[in-house]
């Protein structure tokens, strides 16, 4: 399964003999059949056709609206998930009362596990730093155990500890890998202010679509979250369980910076912010998709790390059900 990217002005989306037909003036033609496609992510000025949306509704393959630093905007999919009415209405009742929280205070514990992973990966000496994490996930299970009422007073506490370990967490890989360091001195997020951070920056936002996609798979309403929960039309659900994977994607980043040349030619620079160019993101975006696809040992299971993301979302609908 592959990740269809229009990244070319006047890109034609159509269908053919039951495929997706790509057309375009200067790179050609090309039919894909449905059943290869993940989604489809539009970042530039294309043309599709309804017949083109209906085949990919049918074949359950969402397509994402993007910005040109790959945050999604706009969705096209099935309606299909909306008739869990059950799932939605438990959905609910969880963020009016402590349970949801106290599910994204373990999320928020796989995060800081994988960022220690991430830690003795690349640090020499990160052993070092085994108490600073094994305080931080003190300090959740001390929330965790506190009055179940006061839910909604524990969100600036969860970000403070949350904030502080990845505040410290970044720090000591930007300053033990000097490669890194010199592309990425500290965390900006929109808009990046280096090509660190532009890169990591796409590299979220395309992991964003998968775990909203895994998310309305499952049946369950991307804006129903309980951490995230400030902001009209927000995502709220997404923002939460994209935390348990951001170390992976970090440890993408660290990869790609140490194994790839950054050619100039792949960022453009726009008053202070950088973004990937086209033959940036043509570049980023395989990488991406390989290692998206590779199987990863995790929670007692092995497979893609794609599929760990519909099996996390997919778990998670079946305590939401049994609420």
């Amino acid at each position: 399964m592959m990740q269809v990217v229009l990244d070319h002005n006047g890109i034609l989306l159509k269908k053919k003999n039951k495929c997706f037909y790509l057309v375009h003036k200067r790179l050609g033609q090309r039919q894909i059949s449905p059943k290869k496609v993940s989604s489809i992510l539009i970042p530039s000025e294309c043309l599709i056709s309804t017949a083109a949306i209906k085949l990919a509704v049918e074949h359950q393959v969402p397509i994402f609206i993007a910005t040109h630093s790959g945050k999604s905007i706009a969705t096209i999919r099935s309606v299909g998930y909306q008739n869990h009415t059950s799932l939605l209405r438990n959905q609910v009742l969880l963020q009016l009362e402590s349970r949801g929280l106290q599910e994204v205070l373990q999320w928020l514990g796989l995060k800081i596990h994988g960022q220690y992973e991430n830690i003795l990966r690349f640090i020499s000496n990160g052993e070092a730093l085994y108490q600073t994490y094994q305080d931080a996930l003190e300090k959740f299970n001390q929330l965790s155990l506190s009055d179940p009422t006061a839910h909604i007073n524990y969100r600036h506490r969860i970000m403070g500890i949350e904030g502080s370990f990845t505040k410290l967490y970044w720090q000591v890989i930007r300053d033990s890998i000097p490669k890194l360091k010199n592309i990425f001195p500290k965390r900006s997020k929109r808009p990046a202010l280096d090509r660190g951070n532009c890169m990591l920056n796409y590299l979220y936002g395309m992991t964003y679509n998968l775990v909203e996609n895994a998310i309305r798979d499952a049946g369950l309403n991307p804006y129903i979250g309980y951490y995230h929960v400030d902001g009209h039309q927000r995502k709220s659900l997404v923002f939460d369980m994209i935390e348990v994977f951001r170390p992976w994607i970090d440890a993408l980043l660290v990869k790609i910076v140490m194994d790839e040349s950054l050619y100039n030619k792949y960022f453009t620079i726009k008053k202070t912010a950088v973004y990937l160019s086209k033959a940036g993101r043509k570049w980023l975006i395989p990488l991406y998709n390989v290692y998206i696809q590779e199987n990863l040992s995790w929670q007692d299971y092995r497979t893609s790390r794609k599929n760990h993301m519909h099996r996390f979302a997919t778990e998670f609908a079946q305590k939401v059900k049994k609420y």
